[in-house]
């Protein structure tokens, strides 16, 4: 018994250990996941937003976005009327790791980024997915009061 009770002991210190690690390793993904899709998110609304240029966006969207092309130019002609020349005051939001045993890993991000434009401000709502270790643009909305002004 006492052979066995030790045996047990062993495994379970090892199998806590193994855990501990893991979930480190996780949340030192997690850290450069945020890094990067930040980064990619203010690139992107850098790119997109000062001219409200919908090839932009397209060029940096997952293919369900990129397959509508007609949407893209409506949503860009009502957003090009809060001006040119905006410009990012910033991005807050997080990557999301979720992980399941019965299905791919999935690896999104959602942002919100504040725009200073002429017009007054705006704000970009993002969402991305990692896709082949390529952040690209899932959902793509500009929230401001002069557009509920124009609908």
């Amino acid at each position: 018994m006492k052979t066995f009770l030790e045996w047990f002991g062993t495994l379970a210190l090892a199998a806590l250990i193994v855990a501990i690690g893991g979930f480190a390793g996780l949340a030192q993904a997690g850290g450069q996941l945020d890094g990067d899709s930040k980064a990619y998110a203010e690139a992107a609304v850098n790119a997109i937003a000062p001219n409200w240029n919908s090839a932009e966006l397209v060029s940096r969207s997952a293919p369900e976005v990129a397959a509508s092309p007609n949407q893209v130019s409506a949503m860009f002609a009502r957003f090009s009327r809060l001006g040119p020349d905006a410009r990012l005051a910033g991005c807050t939001g997080q990557s999301n790791l979720r992980i399941m045993l019965s299905q791919p890993v999935s690896i999104t991000a959602g942002y919100v980024c504040q725009l200073d434009l002429r017009s007054g401000p705006a704000q970009v709502n993002l969402t991305l997915r990692k896709d082949n270790d390529a952040w690209k643009i899932v959902e793509f909305q500009v929230n401001s009061p002069l557009l509920l002004d124009q609908a």
